[in-house]
């Protein structure tokens, strides 16, 4: 047994650990691993770079998530003798979360950012109605592998006086629900959906318009047996966790489990849209995501639309622009720079955006067959003094001079972002809305049009879209006028056949 290993065996005893005169080399960032000191808790002494694994990732335009957003994530294998510790600090940000997901790519638990208390009483959670930011805010928890409560706590190694075991993911069972198994229509040898024992997955942290430079979260092995930090490379080699490990290779993930959802739930014959009448008002038809998405976030509900190869050209040609006309939603003055600037817990919606996408048309059940081209969020978006929104996208045409913010327009030329010439897909991205309203795109039924014979289900909130010329586009722009029917109880729908963006 090696130098390194013998002291990693040792620090299950906190006392030899802390006597140790020559603590053991390690690689990386760890030149040695420390001392502990048994007048201090488990976050300051397990909180470095000898036990911590720092999350890895960036924004989500490749994998059909938002490019104004970082997604940042570890993979896990379950193993009873250890839980995880996962510890954040709190960013200036629109909206934050921390999720756990299973073997299959579907949520387990998640916690948005005001439902985390804060790491301890002298800190303060930003996201709570009222507060302000401040740097250096933490939080904390714990994902259970099922081996119960640490048994008997080693000096320097407690987490009271925290908040780290008040907020438990539990990653011990596959999810319940989201199955297929005795459905109709399923063809010959469709796989057994998966039920029971979970053996890995990942835990993921968003943040949507971050301001700060807070650093990334970071996930300790835990020892049940005494409460001490396993040190990292131990737990890398383990396999317990890791940033690095492929998505298609076990014990993270199960590939043909998150493919067979895939296939699934984006095949028509097995889960059909249901759909109403098109909308008279609107040259697309917006219609919410399925059931199922890959490593869902739990606060998101998208409403998307392909475009036509007629109407592509028609755009790409410079003789149409996409012109979205909406009233914007309420949304937080957070993040900003400058005091005082709070969430209230009166606003409509916690984000919006709208996205420009690229759907593979050669495999639209594959992971990360959508890409994010470009995402404008609401911070972007000029609105008149009614808050109505007139967005125009342009993709080779030169707009008149009237289409400036002081008529009231955004104008995006997205020929200036990287892929543009593969754009077929809009989405629409809300977060987090307010429960008094009920006009956001989680009002639509998954798998569902938004527009119902009842007026639609987002009513005079839903993006109306059309593709005009240049010389439709003088003046200062005319909102539409739709009623307010997103609490309109429609009649049952109908299935059918309509092209689905994957998210």
């Amino acid at each position: 047994m090696n130098r390194y290993a013998v002291v990693a065996a040792l620090c299950a005893s906190a006392a030899i650990c802390q006597a140790s005169p020559s603590p053991a080399k390690q690689p990386g960032s760890c030149v040695t691993l420390p001392t502990i000191n048994p007048s201090k808790g488990f976050t300051a002494n397990f909180n470095n770079p000898c036990y911590a694994l720092s999350f890895g990732g960036s924004n989500g335009g490749s994998s059909g998530g938002d490019s104004n957003a970082t997604y940042t994530q570890a993979f896990y294998q379950v193993n009873p003798a250890y839980q995880l510790v996962v510890l954040g600090t709190f960013p200036n940000a629109r909206f934050m979360s921390v999720s756990l997901y299973d073997g299959h790519s579907t949520l387990l638990n998640s916690l948005y950012d005001y439902q985390l208390p804060p790491l301890s009483s002298s800190m303060i959670n930003p996201y709570v109605a009222g507060n302000t930011y401040t740097s250096g805010q933490m939080y904390g928890l714990t994902v259970s592998f099922g081996g119960g409560s640490v048994q008997s706590v080693a000096p320097g190694c407690s987490t009271s006086g925290s908040t780290i075991g008040q907020n438990v993911f539990n990653a011990t069972e596959l999810h319940e629900g989201l199955s297929w198994n005795g459905a109709p229509g399923l063809p010959t040898g469709f796989p057994v959906h998966q039920s029971g024992p979970n053996t890995g997955g990942t835990i993921m942290v968003r943040e949507y318009m971050g301001i700060s430079t807070e650093p990334a979260p970071v996930v300790i092995v835990r020892q049940i047996s005494n409460g001490c930090a396993l040190p990292l490379a131990q737990a890398e080699s383990m396999n317990i966790i890791s940033v690095t490990q492929s998505l298609a290779n076990s014990p993270w993930l199960n590939q043909p489990q998150i493919q067979a959802h895939h296939v699934y739930y984006s095949t028509a014959a097995m889960s059909p849209t249901q759909c109403y009448p098109n909308d008279p008002e609107n040259q697309i038809q917006w219609v919410r995501s399925s059931d199922w998405v890959g490593r869902n976030n739990s606060a998101a509900a998208y409403a998307s639309a392909i475009l036509p190869p007629g109407t592509l050209q028609s755009l790409f040609s410079g003789q149409t622009f996409i012109r979205f006309q909406f009233p914007l939603p309420t949304t937080p003055s957070i993040p900003c720079a400058n005091p005082g600037c709070t969430l209230t817990g009166l606003e409509q919606l916690r984000y919006l955006s709208v996205e420009f996408l690229y759907a593979s048309p050669s495999s639209p059940t594959s992971t990360g067959s959508s890409t994010t081209l470009l995402a404008v969020d609401d911070a972007q978006l000029v609105v008149d003094p009614n808050r109505n929104v007139t967005l125009i996208v342009g993709l080779g045409g030169t707009p008149p001079a009237e289409v400036n913010p002081s008529n009231y327009y955004t104008y995006v030329d997205l020929t200036k972002t990287a892929g543009y010439i593969n754009f077929n897909a809009i989405l629409v991205r809300n977060l987090l809305p307010n429960p008094f309203f009920d006009c956001s795109t989680f009002n639509i039924p998954s798998y569902t049009m938004e527009y119902n014979p009842g007026g639609g289900f987002m009513g005079s909130f839903v993006p109306t879209v059309d593709f005009p010329g240049a010389a439709e586009l003088t003046g200062p722009p005319v909102p539409p006028v739709r009623p307010n029917t997103c609490a309109v109880a429609p009649p049952p729908p109908t299935a059918c056949a309509v092209t689905r963006t994957p998210v």
